[in-house]
C-alpha cells in the first residue's frame, strides 16, 4: 500500500527519493515486493513521506526558519522599546510539533510492573 500511495501522491518525489536513498534510477524494473520494501524503508524525512504526511518543509529547515524569524523578532523587539516580549517560533514548534519527552517509569521487579499495569488498566 505504501508503494501505491507514494506513486499516486507524487511519482516524481518518489523517483527522487528512491534515487537519492538507494541509487536506483529505474525502480519500475524491480519486482513489486522489492520496490514495496524499498518504499517502506524510505526515511520519514524523505520528500514523499513528508508530502504524504502533509508537511511542506523538512523538519531541520523548519527549525532553521523559525530561528531566523525569532532573531528578526528579537531585533524588532529590542529596537521598538515594547514591554511585551514576542512569542518565539522555536518555542511553539517545540510545544506543538516536536514530540514532548515522556517520563520513563522503571520497575525493580516483574511483580512491581504487574501491579502497576493492573492499576493502570483497571484489572
Amino acid at each position: 500500500m505504501i508503494l501505491a500511495t507514494y506513486v499516486d501522491v507524487d511519482e516524481t518525489a518518489f523517483y527522487c527519493d528512491i534515487a537519492e536513498v538507494y541509487g536506483i534510477l529505474e525502480w519500475e524494473k524491480l519486482p513489486v515486493r522489492i520496490a514495496a520494501k524499498l518504499a517502506a524503508g524510505l526515511p520519514p524525512d524523505s520528500r514523499i513521506a513528508l508530502k504524504v504526511a502533509g508537511i511542506k518543509t523538512r523538519p531541520p529547515m523548519l527549525v532553521l526558519q523559525s530561528i531566523l524569524i525569532d532573531e528578526v523578532r528579537a531585533l524588532r523587539y529590542g529596537l521598538s522599546g515594547s514591554k511585551k516580549e514576542p512569542v518565539m517560533m522555536i518555542d511553539l514548534i517545540q510545544k506543538e510539533i516536536l514530540v514532548p519527552e515522556k517520563e520513563i517509569q522503571t520497575f525493580k521487579s516483574g511483580r512491581e510492573f504487574d501491579a502497576a499495569w493492573a492499576k493502570a488498566t483497571g484489572n
